[in-house]
Order: C-alpha cells, then sequence, then structure tokens
C-alpha cells in the first residue's frame, strides 16, 4: 500500500503533468522539462528508487561530469574521487542531477559552493517541490548553529543538501556506503529551506519575491527615520542585487496619512537578521534616530552599528553600512546586558550587569556610554565603568528599563514579587554624567507596594499617556462591567519629577476595557502614530476586510491622558498584512 506521503506526492506530480510510475533499476531516466519542478522532484525520485550509493567514504560521488548516474561497482582506487559515470552520488550531486532534468546546471561545486546559487527563504514561506534543504553545523566561530557573513552574504559551516518535494519530506544522498534516501524532514535540524537565485535560472511557481507569501517575519521596532513616529523594520534574511520587496532590510514608515504605515521598502541591502545575529536597537549615536546594534562576539569585529537616519526621497537608504563602535567580545548570550539612555544625554547605552559587588570582589553594574566620539570623529560606544555597586541581574531579578520620573535619564525598575517596606517594585534612577564622565545610579527604593511581576502578570512599558514618564500596563485578560482594579487593560502612570523616597507610581486604573493581553495576541508598544503617547499594535493574523477589520490594528495611546481616563482609544486599521511577527 501506497504511504499517504507517497500519494501526496504522486498527486503534485500528475497534477503538473509528470506521470510516475514504479521504477526498477533499469528504468529510463526521467524526462527532462525545462523549467519544471516536478523534474527536479521525479529526478531525485529516480535515484532514491535505483539505490544510488553515496559512495565508500565521503568525497566519492560528486558531480564532476557525466549525464546521469549508472549501476556500476567501484573498481581501481578506491581512495580516488569518482563522478556520476562511477555510479555514486554524494548529496550536491544528487541536487545537480535533478536540477539539470529541468535543463539548469549547477556546475560542478560542493555544497558550499551550491549553497551561493539558493537564497534562504523567509521564516513564514512554504517550500515548494523542488526548493532544497541546506543543513549546518554549530560554527566554531561564532558558537551559533549557522552563521551568515552580512558583508558577503555567505553562509559558512553548511555541510549537507537535499530536495524537498513539497509534502514534508525530502530526497537525498545521506553518507558514504548508504543509499540515497527518502524521508521526512526535521525542520528542528534544518538550517532552512533555500529556492535557487533568479539569476542561475527559472522555475516553476518561482514567485518568492512578494510579500503577501510571507506569514512570519522578524520585526523590530523604533523610530528609524527620526522623524517621530515608529517604524516596523523587517529582517527578510535575503541580501541580493533586486531591489525588490523580498530582499533586505524592509522598513514600513509609521505616522503616515491617517495615522497608518507606509509601504515596505528596503533601507539596506543586509542578510543579518535576529535569527542569525544578536541584535538591540536604540539610539546609540544620539542623533535622534534608532539603530541596529550587532554582538559578533569576534575579537577585531566587536560591536557594530547600522546608524538609523532621516530620509525624504522614497527608495533613499535610512540605514548606513554596519561600522565597528566598540572592540567587544560580549554578546546577550555571554553576558547579562541593556540598552537605554541611563545617563540622560540623549544616547543610548549598554549596561553589564557582573552579578557580582564589590563585597564578592566584582565590579557591579558596568556601563558602556553611548554616543562617545573617538579620536577619529567616529560616534560610538565608551569603555564599561562602575555605574552601581550591586550584584542583582536580570537572571536573577525581573528587571524592566524606562524613564520613569521624566528626568531623562532611562531607569532599572526591579519587581520583588512580594510586599513590604524593602520588597514591592524597586527603582534605581538613572543620572546625569559628572564632568568627569562618570555615572552613579540611585539605590534602589520602593515605587509602589504590589507583588505583580512579569512573570505573573502580562505587562508592558511605554509612556502611553505621552506626558514624558514611562508607565506599566497591565493586561488582565478579563472585561469587566466596572472600572475595578481587576479587569480590562490596568495603567501604573509614571510620576513627573519623582525622586529616591518618593511614591513614583500612581494607582491602577483601567485604560481600556478589553481582554486581549500578549499572550492572546501579537502585540508590539512604541509611538506608531507620532503624537507622543506610545500605543498598542495588534498583528491580527488576518487578511484586511472591506470594513476595515484585521490586518495591522493600532489602539493609540491618548496624549494627556490622566488617572481615572480612557488611556487608549479603539482599535483602528493602519495596515492590512496578515503577516504576524516571529517571536525572539
Amino acid at each position: 500500500m501506497r504511504s499517504r506521503a507517497t500519494a501526496a506526492l504522486l498527486a503534485v506530480l500528475a497534477a503538473v503533468g509528470v506521470v510516475t510510475t514504479a521504477s526498477s533499476a533499469s528504468a529510463a531516466q526521467p524526462d527532462l522539462v525545462l523549467g519544471s519542478r516536478s523534474a527536479i522532484v521525479a529526478a531525485a525520485k529516480y535515484v532514491v528508487d535505483r539505490k544510488v550509493t553515496y559512495g565508500p567514504k565521503m568525497g566519492f560521488g560528486h558531480s564532476t561530469v557525466g549525464a546521469g548516474p549508472t549501476v556500476k561497482s567501484v573498481t581501481a582506487n578506491p581512495a580516488a574521487r569518482i563522478n556520476w559515470s562511477d555510479g555514486h552520488m554524494d548529496c550536491s550531486a544528487l541536487v545537480r542531477y535533478a536540477y539539470s532534468r529541468a535543463g539548469i546546471d549547477l556546475g560542478t561545486g560542493g555544497t558550499a559552493s551550491q549553497v551561493g546559487q539558493f537564497e534562504k527563504l523567509a521564516a513564514g514561506v512554504a517550500p515548494l517541490a523542488g526548493d532544497v534543504v541546506f543543513y549546518a553545523v554549530r560554527s566554531k566561530t561564532t558558537g551559533r548553529k549557522e552563521y551568515l557573513d552580512p558583508e558577503t552574504g555567505k553562509w559558512w559551516d553548511v555541510y549537507h543538501v537535499a530536495v524537498v518535494d513539497g509534502t514534508g519530506k525530502k530526497y537525498e544522498a545521506t553518507t558514504y556506503g548508504k543509499p540515497a534516501a527518502y524521508s521526512t524532514i526535521n525542520e528542528a535540524t534544518i538550517l532552512g529551506y533555500f529556492r535557487l537565485k533568479p539569476e542561475y535560472g527559472v522555475l516553476s511557481g518561482q514567485s518568492w519575491m512578494g510579500q503577501d507569501d510571507v506569514l512570519e517575519a522578524h520585526y523590530v521596532y523604533g523610530d528609524f527615520d527620526g522623524d517621530g513616529a515608529h517604524d516596523v523594520l523587517w529582517f527578510t534574511g535575503r541580501k541580493g542585487d533586486d531591489a525588490g520587496d523580498g530582499y533586505g532590510w524592509q522598513l514600513a514608515r509609521g505616522g503616515q496619512s491617517n495615522a497608518s504605515f507606509g509601504p515596505f521598502r528596503r533601507v539596506l541591502n543586509s542578510a543579518v537578521t535576529p535569527a542569525t545575529s544578536q541584535l538591540a536597537v536604540g539610539d546609540f549615536d544620539g542623533d535622534g534616530a534608532d539603530d541596529v546594534l550587532r554582538f559578533t562576539g569576534r575579537t577585531g569585529r566587536g560591536w557594530r552599528l547600522a546608524s538609523g537616519g532621516r530620509t525624504d526621497a522614497p527608495g533613499t537608504g535610512i540605514f548606513a553600512e554596519f561600522r565597528r563602535v566598540k572592540n567587544s567580545v560580549l554578546t546577550p548570550t555571554t553576558a547579562e546586558l541593556a540598552y537605554g539612555d541611563f545617563d540622560g544625554d540623549g544616547a543610548d547605552d549598554v549596561i553589564q550587569f557582573t552579578g557580582k559587588d564589590s563585597s564578592e570582589g566584582g565590579s557591579g553594574w558596568q556601563l558602556a556610554r553611548g554616543g562617545r566620539t573617538s579620536s577619529t570623529g567616529a560616534t560610538g560606544l565608551g569603555g564599561f565603568r562602575r555605574v552601581k555597586d550591586s550584584a542583582v541581574t536580570p537572571a536573577t531579578a525581573e528587571l524592566t528599563y524606562g524613564d520613569f520620573n521624566a528626568d531623562g535619564a532611562d531607569d532599572v525598575l526591579w519587581f520583588t514579587g512580594v510586599t513590604g517596606p524593602a520588597s514591592g517594585w524597586q527603582l534605581a534612577l538613572g543620572a546625569a554624567a559628572t564632568d568627569s564622565g562618570a555615572v552613579r545610579m540611585g539605590e534602589f527604593f520602593r515605587v509602589k507596594n504590589n507583588a505583580l511581576t512579569p512573570s505573573t502578570a502580562a505587562m508592558a512599558v511605554g509612556d502611553f499617556n505621552g506626558n514624558g514618564t514611562a508607565d506599566v500596563v497591565w493586561f488582565t485578560g478579563e472585561e469587566g462591567a466596572s472600572e475595578g482594579d481587576d479587569n480590562g487593560w490596568q495603567v501604573a502612570l509614571g510620576r513627573r519629577g519623582a525622586t529616591t523616597g518618593d511614591r513614583v507610581f500612581r494607582a491602577f486604573h483601567r485604560g481600556r476595557n478589553v481582554a486581549l493581553t500578549p499572550t492572546s495576541a501579537a502585540f508590539a508598544y512604541g509611538d506608531f502614530d507620532g503624537d507622543s503617547a506610545d500605543d498598542v499594535l495588534w498583528f491580527t493574523g488576518a487578511a484586511a476586510t472591506v470594513a476595515g477589520g484585521n490586518g495591522w490594528q493600532l489602539a493609540p495611546g491618548v496624549d494627556g491622558a490622566r488617572v481615572g481616563e480612557m488611556m487608549f482609544g479603539d482599535f483602528v486599521r493602519v495596515g492590512t498584512s496578515a503577516r504576524v511577527p516571529i517571536e525572539s
């Protein structure tokens, strides 16, 4: 009896005009059909059905010459590299042969070369029959499973490739001494799905440039063009000469007509994504536009900044190319880091929580100040200096960051999870630097006697009423008839001018009667309409309707709202896409 997967594959092939039958050792090669994906799959199946082997050891069966496999045992020198006519195929040879039946010659390069002829599909794009899947080992250089050089767009540490059949399975030459196999794809182990670059050939169904095919995407949020409204930045994961909407970093600018987002357009030709690199967002050079900071983890490469900037011409790149701003090997996976303008000078900084205070021989909290100018005139981050003698870290305490008292410097808010005189919500205030450049953050003091924490309640931080102070929103997950403190979206407003010892946060009050939470809906936060008050952006995951529903919906913060007043307006559609962000 045929398996369900085999039946599905045969149905796909028959639908496009390719009839397949059970193969034997003497079966003729599949027909050559120019540009046909089904011909690629049929050729890969042919290799498996004929039980063509990889060869007796690694390096055998490479695609050097020949039109197709033959059944011939290895003779003569078994240590010599052999070719198709010797009856063996390695993984790249199988792929080359399969593509040759669609009239496309991938050349004699191995897997490391072959990967350059394909481009990784963006997350959420389903692979088509005839696409390929690549595998990579953990990089010795970066310690990550995959590594894509952002300057060259070249993949490193790739070791294996297989042909995808479109039903969740693959055809592949597995290893030496074994015949080619047909098996289920384990997506947890793959580098990703890849599609042939147009310059190497065009296949049926090659319409992969459109944005609507992408159901999930790597998004980050910030004011990348410096116009006062937050934008949505999409990392497509592909770098190429084509300036179309499927390449590089794409930006949808906020604050456009009717508070909507503009169309996505490319702002930097880079393949870097949060999946392949460790990134942070902030205005690290202090020019009023948010930037993207990349932690390479490598000596000499250090921390690299792609600076955001202003632009008025459509199509003009907003981001500058990556440049080194600090020669440090620290990354968010090797050190506990946080980002914000902790010294209030207009440039975002990086705090390292070392986990030990001076009593333990440690260095406490160390700050690398942003917006520092080097001897060459370049703006970067300064050296680490201690700003607080504390052993508290994000690993040992639930922390968040923002300017909760509107003094211009970001603070560190600690949710202790218990109530009491030395518990509740504790705040360490940021502080301006002295003339010598030293920064001393304040001691923790209680600012709200509340046991809620981000792990026990769904929360978000932002200036939701536009008064310059960061507030805390608690999404209760319930609607209610009365405006009590246990339903809807509850807001604890920050207090302007508060200092050490003051009660910084006001009492929770209902800012909107809605049950949606970040766990039931995909949310992002920022001033997306440019009115100074932060908003809640909801990615519904459904296409826009004529009536104005679905797509991207915005609940705007109400500028100037006070305790007891409605803090958020009704949801309105600001984008038509059904795409949702990938959780990072």
